[in-house]
């Protein structure tokens, strides 16, 4: 048997890319018999696809009408997860079999983990009141040392937490928001004005991360971040993330002291905590704090323990509401950049009208919808745990019907980048088409759920609509934006562009 000094002298001489595969052959010791013991009850049944499909059979259920299996390892699949292949390999499998489907994984509590872009599946588990987010979660407690914070926890304290936010995204704020908004831009605008007349390019990612940085901080959180501080937050915050990454891999932070990685991880969480607490007793030192922002219901909200869990929701709700309208704004001024005739359509439209009626501009939402659609940034979606056993009828590509059995206590996963370039919801989904949001049809209006569903969806989602039509409108009237660099993709998180840099110049 391998002793655990050998596993972590394993463990801590992996790199990144074979993690996974080193980390389960460290721990064979206890995945074999476990591993073993799905082989002898893996059955392959006939689906009607034609050919033989692995059922996933776990924790005695074997039916018949169970959504298709991946016919991979477990091993396979935990190297597809923890790396930037997972959206895209998501999209392949969805082409082999269909928008619901399952795979296997080691050490799965849950009888089944299925994986799905069906439009009315999706819709039924999100809008459940009795589905919960999953103990897979968890391994987001990293971000703030652990403990419990408004993204990962359930019952009393999420209601608490939520309830308590709430009313600081109502219209009356977000209308102070949009000030907070349109002052950065004036900050933005400046740089660009510079960037053209010395012919310069900028990176976009970088640029509206820490755009959208500086906005939800003072907006929500009353605290102008310096540009050194944010430069720790982003260096401090990827750290961890990396590490989050990889907690689909058994054992890792069981052993985690003896590993300098996740060591490294912890250490950036509990910085991150700090800075978290320093925004925390800034706002307390406030003469005249503006009453009913985000800082100002979380610091005076009775249901906290104690300030650490205040410091916690404050720090993901800074992570949540940052990045992805960050990498959305990206997003859509690359592909703006790389269609040229809608970028021209676009700039036509929002100069022909008044400048207070630009964010209700046709045009620019269509923009921003398909830029969502297409670049989705959180392509992962999300999980959840169904608390009841769900019969669900769904279509198959003959055109039959085939009833699809999902025990209780599932991982569904509903996937935003399925669900957004699902065929059957809208025509040619690889392309980037603004006017297919003139007129939708009812199934691309009901798939498209950027801020997800039901009770868990993003409650910030009003600043992220505010900063979206604000920027874009401003910056695409003034600004006519080229590619001259498309730069790479990768998943941290989010699904973000690397080292992509658009060049500016101003609009004839």
């Amino acid at each position: 048997m391998m002793s655990s000094t050998t596993i972590v002298n394993i463990m801590n001489d992996m790199n990144t890319k074979n993690i996974a595969v080193v980390a389960l052959s460290a721990s064979a010791f206890v995945l074999i018999p476990v591993l073993s013991s799905y082989a002898s009850r893996r059955d392959p049944i006939k689906g009607d696809r034609g050919g033989k499909q692995e059922s996933c059979d776990v924790h005695g259920y074997l039916k018949e009408n169970e959504p298709p299996c991946l016919q991979s390892s477990s091993v396979e699949n935990i190297k597809i997860i923890t790396s930037n292949r997972f959206p895209s390999a998501m999209l392949e499998w969805s082409r082999e079999y269909g928008d619901i489907f399952q795979l296997q994984l080691p050490i799965m509590t849950q009888p089944r983990f299925i994986i799905t872009g069906n439009v009315d599946l999706c819709r039924q588990v999100l809008n459940d009141k009795t589905s919960v987010k999953t103990d897979l979660y968890n391994v987001y407690k990293l971000v703030h040392d652990g403990g419990d914070d408004i993204l990962t926890s359930e019952n009393a304290f999420w209601k608490h937490s939520r309830k308590g936010i709430a009313p600081a995204f109502s219209s009356n704020h977000i209308k102070r928001m949009n000030e907070v908004i349109d002052r950065k831009i004036d900050d933005f605008t400046m740089k660009l004005e510079t960037f053209a007349e010395n012919e310069e390019s900028f990176d976009v990612g970088v640029e509206m991360i820490h755009l959208t940085l500086s906005i939800i901080c003072d907006s929500a959180f009353q605290y102008s971040m310096t540009l050194e501080e944010r430069n720790m937050f982003l260096t401090e915050l990827e750290i961890v993330l990396r590490e989050v990454e990889l907690g689909w891999i058994p054992y890792r932070w069981t052993f985690g002291l003896f590993i300098p990685a996740v060591r490294r991880a912890r250490k950036a969480g509990r910085i991150l905590l700090a800075f978290s607490m320093k925004i925390l007793e800034s706002y307390r030192q406030l003469e005249s704090p503006v009453k009913g922002t985000v800082v100002d219901l979380i610091a005076n909200n009775k249901g906290y323990k104690n300030d650490k869990e205040r410091a916690s929701d404050i720090l993901m709700l800074l992570v949540g509401g940052h990045d992805s309208t960050a990498f959305t704004l990206a997003w859509t001024l690359m592909e703006l950049a790389k269609n040229k005739e809608e970028q021209n359509k676009l700039q036509k439209e929002l100069n022909s009208i008044d400048v207070d009626k630009r964010r209700s501009s046709v045009g620019l939402n269509c923009v921003i919808k398909e830029a969502m659609r297409l670049r989705t940034v959180a392509p992962l979606g999300s999980p959840r745990e169904v608390a009841r056993d769900i019969l669900f009828n769904t279509e198959e590509r003959n055109g039959l019907k085939r009833e699809i059995f999902i025990p209780k206590g599932s991982l569904v996963l509903c996937s935003q980048i399925l669900l957004n370039r699902n065929p059957k919801y809208h025509e040619d989904p690889d392309i980037f088409k603004p006017s297919r949001w003139v007129e939708p049809s009812e199934h691309a209006l009901a798939s498209f759920m950027p801020f997800s569903l039901g009770r868990r969806n993003c409650v910030g989602q009003s600043l992220a609509k505010a900063e979206l039509v604000n920027v874009l409108s401003r910056l695409c009237a003034k600004y006519t934006f080229s590619i001259e660099d498309e730069g790479g993709v990768d998943l941290v998180l989010t699904h973000q562009p690397v080292g992509a840099r658009l060049s500016v110049s101003k609009a004839v």
